[in-house]
């Protein structure tokens, strides 16, 4: 890092030559001028040795200018970036989409853009996948003893990567459980870790069961960079993904439903009790990256979405944030033309979920309550309405829930002819 800031003319702030620190290891720590100037040393480098531009640009955190700008100067394939964290390192990322490839907006590189003019035009993939079950609440880890203590990732220096059950798990719930077009898992581990028997030892299982196992699943291997041109030939906008898990491998029942768009992303949760929606991030383009105007001087980077329900940013003390249908399960979950049907049973009634692009749809045949619940001093909830919940995002940016079918009361959710229609566009 010291090095190359150095060579675009740029003094380097850091204690020692590398550093993982967003301030000053990563190109939002930057202004524009320079982060051109260094962007252009690393790809003029590149190219010095392999006699083109590279296909894959990858980075724990890349900006929206910085994309923006290697998109039309370079022409790249694809962007990774890191996966749905919050408070891990130095990153957090919280809010995007959690499964799928996305086209940024040129405000936010963690936010799909809703209009093809205001999106940049090389996908955004996701590095490592995450658990479905039990991921989310990641940051509840300062609980577990340190000896205990491991992330719920395909990792091979983790405990998931390094279950074979876990593996054979992820992959039935990936590539046959899929209920969108477009489905990708990556093999590897950060070179940030010290080798041991382990991580040796889940990584070559991990190498051998996708080689073996390939027929079956009927995926390909590929690069990123290759992965990403067939996504720009395939979608001119981000697509609809949906991935989930109707079984636990850690046999405790719980089920869970990740599902993307260009507008929102939802997940629908049970354990052996109860269903809920533990999340809903609204995306909005004009929603912009913190570091778009000025560089990050902060240690820490902190990218996120507009949150509608979120269950960790909304609970505190006893409270666990979600919009509560009450006791019951998922039971299916089914793809219908340009929707994803999802059936619960909550206190014995039958409530179907239709997720559009831009909107979510609840039908029962009887009277549908819900619990909207979130801990008192919920900074993001302004003012709540009959058909309206207006939030304040902590950048300042003002946002709306607003209900076309259905009504809030004292901290409830009703419907209307059996319907409630949650408008995200």
């Amino acid at each position: 890092c010291g090095e190359l800031v150095r060579k675009a003319g740029i003094k380097w702030r850091g204690k020692a030559e590398w550093e993982g620190l967003v301030n000053p290891g990563f190109l939002m720590a930057y202004t524009s001028e320079e982060k051109k100037k260094i962007i252009d040393i690393v790809m003029e480098k590149y190219f010095s040795i392999f006699n083109e531009y590279p296909k894959t640009v990858a980075s724990w955190l890349l900006d929206s200018w910085s994309m923006d700008y290697i998109t039309e100067k370079y022409s790249p394939n694809a962007f990774v970036i890191c996966r749905e964290q919050w408070g891990m390192d130095a990153y957090t990322l919280w809010g995007g989409p959690y499964y799928g490839g996305y086209y940024p907006s040129k405000n936010n590189a963690l936010v799909p853009a809703q209009n093809k003019s205001e999106q940049i035009n090389t996908p955004v993939f996701r590095m490592y996948t995450n658990d479905p079950l039990y991921c989310y609440y990641e940051h509840e880890r300062e609980k577990y003893n340190k000896i205990d203590y491991h992330l719920f990732t395909q990792e091979p220096f983790w405990m998931c990567g390094q279950n074979p059950n876990w593996v054979k798990w992820h992959y039935d719930n990936l590539f046959t459980n899929n209920s969108s077009g477009f489905a990708y898992t990556e093999l590897g581990q950060e070179n940030g870790f010290g080798w041991n028997e382990k991580l040796e030892n889940a990584l070559k299982y991990q190498y051998e069961f996708a080689f073996s196992e390939r027929q079956k699943y009927g995926f390909e291997y590929t690069t990123f960079g290759e992965m990403g041109k067939k996504f720009k030939k395939e979608y001119q906008t981000t697509p609809i993904t949906c991935s989930y898990a109707l079984s636990d491998w850690a046999d405790k029942g719980n089920k869970s439903i990740w599902f993307n768009s260009k507008y929102y992303r939802i997940n629908v949760f049970s354990d052996d009790k109860k269903v809920w929606i533990r999340d809903i991030q609204k995306y909005d383009e004009t929603q912009k990256d913190p570091y778009l105007d000025s560089p990050c001087l902060n240690k820490d980077g902190v990218y996120n979405a507009l949150p509608i329900m979120d269950g960790v940013q909304f609970s505190g003390d006893t409270v666990k944030a979600g919009i509560y249908f009450g006791e019951g399960t998922i039971c299916s979950v089914n793809k219908e033309n340009d929707r994803t049907v999802i059936e619960i049973i909550a206190d014995s009634k039958k409530i179907q979920l239709f997720l559009k692009e831009d909107s979510v749809e609840m039908v029962s045949e009887s009277t549908i309550k819900a619990d909207f619940v979130y801990k008192n001093n919920c900074d993001f909830i302004k003012e709540i309405s009959s058909a309206n919940i207006s939030y304040k995002h902590h950048s300042g940016k003002e946002y709306n829930l607003t209900l076309t079918e259905g009504y809030f009361e004292e901290n409830k959710i009703f419907s209307k002819n059996n319907k409630i229609v949650m408008n995200l566009s």
